[in-house]
């Protein structure tokens, strides 16, 4: 009869064995994106460097977006841009917040990125090497009367690597109809609301060009008027039947003044 043989191996070295077989870099760097809560902000009181180590530094313009320099409308949603620029792979976390850490506004995943934590934070789904590496989501504004928003972003390069980056976002307030200052050159758009054409009362004093550009809610150029005023008031009538219903801003461009005023199209 044959002895058959039994090698026992401790415990100790079974365990150590599947430590190494789970802690690769790909736990422990959370390529698969950030736990929620890391973005740096006040609130949340943390950023990468509570996992990867290092030390943080703030940087610029690594969160930009497509809202208008007016400000935000409520209830409008727009396009956040995150840019990490560096050598090595790279990831994110943000997160829209008031200053105790309260979420402002929805928060919507695009191509390469996902919700964690409710609709709070947005983070990569894996950590590209290119340089720079760009992820673009979405973001619905919260209700009037919220006023301005912080986007707070935590980022980290070659693991040991975070950068820390804030936007903030005003609130447009329809109630202020000159964003810019104006010189010599004004005007006043009138019927608002309107359907099928716009009068626009033009008074100028120093001979400029005069440009009017109709734009909608989300900064875009949907319309314009180009003309030479005469010296005085004047009204150019502009046919915006063809625009779609909705509000839009109505910008009057002469040298390098410039006017905003806010335009109801029923």
């Amino acid at each position: 009869m044959k002895r058959k043989l039994f090698v026992l191996i401790p415990a100790l070295t079974v365990v150590s064995l599947l430590t190494v077989s789970f802690s690769g870099d790909e736990q422990s760097d959370y390529q698969g994106g950030s736990p929620a809560g890391y973005t740096g902000s006040p609130g949340d009181g943390h950023d990468c460097v509570a996992c990867h180590g290092g030390s943080a530094s703030t940087v610029s313009d690594w969160i930009t977006s497509d809202i208008p320099p007016e400000g935000y409308t409520p209830g409008t949603t727009y396009s956040i841009t995150v840019t990490v620029s560096g050598s090595g792979k790279k990831g994110f976390e943000v997160s829209p917040q008031d200053q105790a850490g309260a979420q402002l506004g929805t928060l919507i995943a695009g191509t390469g990125s996902k919700l964690v934590g409710g609709s709070k934070y947005v983070t990569q789904v894996s950590s590209p090497s290119a340089n720079p590496s760009t992820w673009t989501f979405g973001w619905t504004a919260p209700l009037a009367g919220t006023g301005t928003v912080t986007i707070y972003g935590a980022f980290t390069v070659s693991k040991s690597v975070t950068k820390l980056s804030t936007l903030e976002i005003s609130e447009y307030n329809p109630s202020t109809s000159a964003i810019y200052p104006v010189s010599e050159t004004s005007c006043f758009i009138n019927p608002n609301p309107a359907s099928g054409f716009l009068n626009i009362q033009i008074t100028e004093t120093d001979h400029k060009p005069v440009q009017i550009d109709i734009l909608n809610t989300r900064g875009v150029i949907v319309q314009s008027e180009y003309f030479r005023p005469v010296t005085g008031k004047q009204t150019e009538r502009i046919d915006i039947s063809g625009l779609p219903d909705g509000l839009y801003l109505v910008r009057l461009t002469a040298g390098v003044s410039q006017q905003i005023q806010k335009l109801i199209k029923y």
